[in-house]
């Protein structure tokens, strides 16, 4: 077979020589976007290149023909567009430097990175190269071998890239699917109340990575919607190692003394709740701020909010 490999290059005197004689293959406009940013700095801080070099690939290697680059950042820009279709891939970014960093070319290439297609391409592989490959995974394990993979590998780089990082935040999300359908695996049938409709779906539980002011996804674990936030927090805690000395915040539906003590005692981690109107601290800190108006400060990212610490003196 034709070796079809397109070889990018940022060439600016040859481009624009290109241009003056007409001879161009594509044409775009580069404009840069929030999407854009995000690839530039995944690619310059070498989080995809990790990705791709820790990914459990179970493809044979030796008949690959789409690299696990060209998926796992085709998954990831468009997930960030909120966009579910593979041939809306090419358009996602638009910036002609990234796509350089990338490797990628700004045009859709009509000959993609194989021969197999049977109609014309719109893209440089379809959907079904991402199909097969989850099908690949023993004893349809795939979502647990992923999930696995990317708690394990995604804390560790974080770590390596901010070793003084130690504060993390927990939280859970229900993500709802179609209630008639039950073919969904593992998913779970929920009612919050006796005038609620039953509801269908899965429990995400998240753990973020404070890190200079905002969450860096660490960890996840996917359960029945109609499981309690602990059960699925305990599941991810089990999952994932974080140093000793960490904090952890959540809110109050994680509650539980045998968890927390746990984390105290064994792992050596402080958790952190937020305080009830009604309890005494809260009160007193309130009572503290309004005292002493001289003390707030603007908020380091939320522009027109102001922030108090409260010396722990003053609050114990």
């Amino acid at each position: 077979m034709e070796d079809t490999q397109k070889y990018i290059f940022l060439d600016q005197d040859r481009a624009i020589k290109a241009f003056l004689e007409g001879n161009i293959d594509h044409l775009q406009w580069s404009e840069k976007t929030a999407v854009d940013d995000l690839a530039s700095d995944i690619v310059e801080n070498g989080f995809l290149d990790f990705l791709c070099q820790t990914f459990p690939d179970p493809r044979d290697q030796a008949k690959v023909s789409v690299p696990i680059k060209a998926i796992l950042g085709s998954q990831i820009f468009c997930r960030v567009q909120d966009n579910h279709s593979i041939s809306s891939g090419p358009y996602v970014l638009n910036d002609a430097f990234v796509l350089t960093k990338l490797g990628f070319n700004i045009s859709v290439r009509s000959s993609g990175f194989n021969d197999l297609n049977i109609k014309d391409r719109e893209t440089v592989f379809c959907g079904d190269v991402l199909r097969n490959l989850l099908k690949r995974y023993p004893g349809g394990q795939g979502p647990e071998i992923l999930e696995k993979w990317f708690n394990k590998n995604c804390l560790e780089f974080v770590l390596k890239k901010y070793p003084e990082v130690r504060t993390f935040i927990i939280d859970t999300t229900d993500c709802e699917v179609l209630f008639e359908n039950a073919n969904y695996k593992n998913s779970g049938v929920v009612r919050h109340g006796d005038d609620e409709p039953l509801r269908r779906g899965y429990k995400v539980c998240l753990i973020r990575a404070v890190v200079e002011n905002r969450g860096i996804l660490v960890g996840f674990k996917m359960a029945p919607i109609n499981d309690h936030d602990v059960i699925v927090a305990k599941k991810l805690l089990d999952e994932i190692t974080l140093p000793e000395g960490s904090e952890i915040i959540w809110d109050r539906a994680f509650i539980d003394a045998d968890l927390m003590t746990d984390l105290k005692l064994k792992k050596k981690i402080d958790t952190f709740l937020p305080a009830k109107k009604n309890m005494m601290v809260r009160q007193y800190a309130v009572a503290f701020a309004e005292q002493h108006p001289e003390l707030w400060q603007p908020h380091p990212n939320r522009k027109e909010q102001f922030v108090m610490h409260l010396p722990d003196k003053e609050v114990y």
